[in-house]
């Protein structure tokens, strides 16, 4: 594998030494990629936000009551844990 100023090239050898993979691709064209990536992932997560910003507005206690029923799950995995983890550790003494 080798890399050169604005290229990236790799190499996979397979059996007998032969080349199976070999991709080439300029280091703008991975950056562009990337940028167009980020900026759809910007999109998504902008309108997720809405979405729920709108939601929370019609139905707040809709809203409250999934964050305590969420709340109280949460609580209740961690407590669950807690147990697991201390008997576990009773039965190592």
């Amino acid at each position: 594998m080798w890399v050169r100023r604005n290229e990236i090239r790799a190499t996979y050898k397979g059996v007998a030494g032969r080349s199976t993979f070999d991709c080439r691709s300029s280091v703008g064209e991975l950056g562009a990629h990337t940028d167009g990536i980020m900026d759809e992932v910007s999109d998504r997560v902008s309108t997720l936000t809405s979405d729920v910003v709108n939601a929370i507005e019609e139905r707040p206690y809709t809203s409250l009551a999934i964050a305590g029923g969420l709340a109280f799950a949460l609580g209740a995995l961690l407590v669950v844990q807690r147990q697991q983890q201390r008997s576990s550790f009773e039965r190592l003494r």
